[in-house]
């Protein structure tokens, strides 16, 4: 899948939703966040929820993306280190993620990023966001900026402990 690809399905989705119902409230984890944000600066989304959102693109996926058409060379997939996004043992067990990506998924994922970080300012529904402050791929202090950058005065943001990247299976999820 292409960034343009997800972004049309998400749209689309978006349009089916506001053909039957005059509230549509938009939302994701991680990716998923950055294309709810994506949407809601775009549309009349009257809220957004976002756990763990990547609002930016984090130094690691940088220096994955920069070096894509070396490692590329060699193998398709980069390891992911999934295990490490969730740290409830029992969670674990449980996860589905292949815990790798291909160069392209990866270029998807940082065009979706860079494209939500340019959007923030334009997201004006009122906001809830869910963030781990020991977020694995997102670091805290990254978050609090681009979390600053939402444009939405309403907007809350509570901060988790004891969780990774996919918060809402990890440690605390049903606090």
């Amino acid at each position: 899948w292409t960034a343009e690809q997800l972004l049309a399905q998400a749209r689309a989705e978006y349009a089916a939703l506001r053909e039957t119902h005059s509230t549509v409230v938009v939302g994701g984890l991680s990716m998923g966040g950055a294309v709810a944000c994506w949407i809601a600066a775009e549309s009349d989304a009257v809220g957004v929820l976002l756990y763990a959102p990547m609002l930016f693109v984090p130094a690691q996926m940088q220096v994955a993306v920069s070096t894509a058409r070396l490692w590329a060379l060699v193998t398709k997939y980069i390891a992911g280190g999934g295990r490490r996004s969730i740290r409830d043992p029992e969670a674990q067990k449980r996860m589905i993620a292949y815990g790798c990506s291909t160069r392209r998924s990866l270029e998807a994922l940082e065009r979706i990023a860079k494209g939500t970080a340019v959007r923030l300012g334009f997201v004006h529904a009122p906001t809830l966001i869910m963030q781990s402050e020991e977020d694995n791929r997102l670091p805290h202090e990254q978050s609090v900026h681009a979390i600053a950058r939402i444009g939405a005065k309403d907007r809350t943001v509570i901060w988790t402990k004891g969780a990774g990247h996919v918060l809402t299976v990890d440690h605390g999820w049903s606090d």
